[in-house]
């Protein structure tokens, strides 16, 4: 099993304990010969969604995981890019309303391997938080490396929604509050105009607009 292969079996296996098996999405086109796209939808996840693609030029897992509404908890965003099998990205971040029990473990591995590398965040990832990790791995090794220090972070976070799961209380108000900045960090993934360009050139716009609308970035309810 290579790098991109083992890393997406790593972080869906970590997940499974917690939020059970995931629904498979699967779609195939001559110019991406892989693309699996796993669906966390039940229980104490509002929407998780762990996609990989496997192109002749592209490879990408990308995640984002948003816990039930009535748990106040950071939204989870992890992505790995490959260009020609160079690694040009490793993105991970809670989202910017971090909570202190999860922020400490992030801000513990953002000083260890990004505080005097990190890249610069883009003009329009407005939800990060201060210590997303945004690295350029070197190497094979250094992406897995940032992989096992970023898995327990994963594992973490999904203990925590877990045990928030078992004390939920129902407040209405606050629950259409998280529900509407989901939204919003949604919304402002979407305006990365990098991904919806690249997917129009290998499935073309009206395929794309179902893809970013159903799986990639849908609203939730």
């Amino acid at each position: 099993m290579n790098c991109i292969d083992s890393i997406y079996e790593q972080t869906k296996q970590s997940l499974i304990p917690y939020f059970g098996e995931p629904l498979e999405f699967v779609k195939s086109f001559s110019s991406v010969p892989v693309w699996l796209n796993h669906l966390f939808i039940k229980g104490s996840i509002h929407y998780g969604h762990l996609e990989l693609f496997k192109s002749e030029k592209i490879q990408v897992i990308h995640s984002n995981f948003y816990s039930h509404p009535l748990i106040e908890a950071p939204d989870l965003g992890f992505d790995v890019i490959w260009l020609n099998n160079i690694c040009t990205g490793y993105f991970f971040d809670f989202s910017n309303n971090v909570i202190p029990a999860l922020e400490n473990i992030l801000k513990d591995v953002y000083q260890e391997v990004a505080e005097k590398t990190n890249r610069q965040l883009p003009q329009w990832a407005t939800s990060f938080s201060r210590y997303a990790l945004l690295k350029r791995p070197n190497t094979q090794e250094e992406v897995l490396s940032l992989f096992y220090k970023t898995l327990p972070l994963i594992t973490a976070w999904s203990k925590y929604v877990q045990n928030q799961y078992s004390l939920l209380l129902d407040k209405t108000p606050e629950v259409r509050d998280r529900i509407y900045r989901r939204n919003q960090y949604i919304q402002g993934l979407r305006n990365n105009p990098k991904t919806i360009s690249a997917l129009n050139s290998l499935i073309g716009e009206e395929e794309t607009e179902k893809f970013v609308s159903q799986v990639l970035y849908r609203n939730l309810e």
